[in-house]
């Protein structure tokens, strides 16, 4: 018996749901590894100034999407449930949009739709 938490079967989802939260970690960390204070964009620069406060981490929401593609909204959200922080949670949110190569229900690796939209 394996104790893989990637593959725990005894975790009560199913393939997709494991699938979706994945997916979701990928983001997360790709957009951790990216977000900098040195961008050009002012949204990221003030997304990076909360990060490194370390009052702030980055959430995730699934918007749409499932089968061929996902749309996510990334937000910060407070590390402390404190209520006497005096500072209120930066509004500004990314939204992110993974396309895949290949629909999740359809296994075969060689069909491939039109991601170009």
């Amino acid at each position: 018996m394996s104790s893989d938490n990637n593959n725990n079967e005894d975790d009560g989802l199913n393939e997709y749901e494991r699938d979706k939260i994945q997916k979701q970690s990928l983001v997360l960390s790709t957009l951790t590894s990216a977000i900098t204070t040195s961008s050009p964009h002012t949204d990221i620069q003030t997304i990076a100034t909360a990060l490194e406060s370390g009052k702030y981490k980055l959430s995730i929401e699934n918007l749409s999407g499932g089968y061929t593609n996902y749309t996510y909204k990334v937000f910060l959200t407070s590390i402390t449930s404190d209520s006497d922080n005096d500072t209120a949670v930066p509004s500004t949110a990314l939204f992110v949009k993974l396309c895949f190569p290949r629909a999740f229900w359809n296994p075969d690796p060689d069909y491939v739709y039109d991601v170009q939209r």
